[in-house]
């Protein structure tokens, strides 16, 4: 679990810190429930995030998040990758164009930090076997997405739906 860190640690390049502040975040939370169930407030929901969700997915999301009244830390994302950092997508595309300072942060730190944002969500939950992997995501949490840019996105993806259903 990586959560989107407080205004006070965007920009801040110290990871002990930011590693921290994450896991006060897991004690706080306690056991991660995979789904929210009747009306517990301890629970959280997971949903698809990420540049690589469909149209349709982060409009369900959306629809989901708001329908549920989720608050902060309540929807976590999942599979921001799509499954791999290593898919050739993440060769084709260059998701630094989502943040502030593009030039900062290599292209898988950037759909990372941009995932947050798509949908918007606290916390993003991840796996790997490489701990330098993790080192590097918690390294994207100093980036600052340019939110213009992700509202663009979700339009585009909205007007490419529309489209294909035509």
């Amino acid at each position: 679990m990586l959560h989107d860190p407080p205004p006070e640690f965007v920009g801040d390049v110290e990871t002990g810190r930011l590693l921290r502040h994450m896991e006060n975040q897991v004690h706080e939370l306690g056991m991660l429930p995979c789904a929210r169930f009747g009306s517990s407030r301890d629970a959280v929901a997971g949903v698809r995030a990420g540049l690589l969700v469909g149209a349709r997915t982060l409009g369900a999301a959306d629809t989901f998040i708001d329908a549920w009244g989720l608050g902060d830390g309540e929807a976590w994302g999942m599979s921001p990758f799509g499954g791999s950092t290593r898919a050739s997508v993440w060769d084709r595309i260059d998701p630094r164009l989502f943040l502030h300072d593009c030039g900062r942060l290599s292209r898988v730190q950037a759909a990372f930090r941009t995932a947050f944002h798509l949908p918007r969500v606290d916390s993003i939950a991840v796996g790997t076997d490489e701990p330098t992997h993790l080192g590097e995501l918690v390294g994207a949490l100093t980036g600052q997405v340019e939110e213009r840019t992700v509202q663009e996105y979700r339009r585009l993806l909205c007007d490419r739906s529309r489209d294909q259903s035509a």
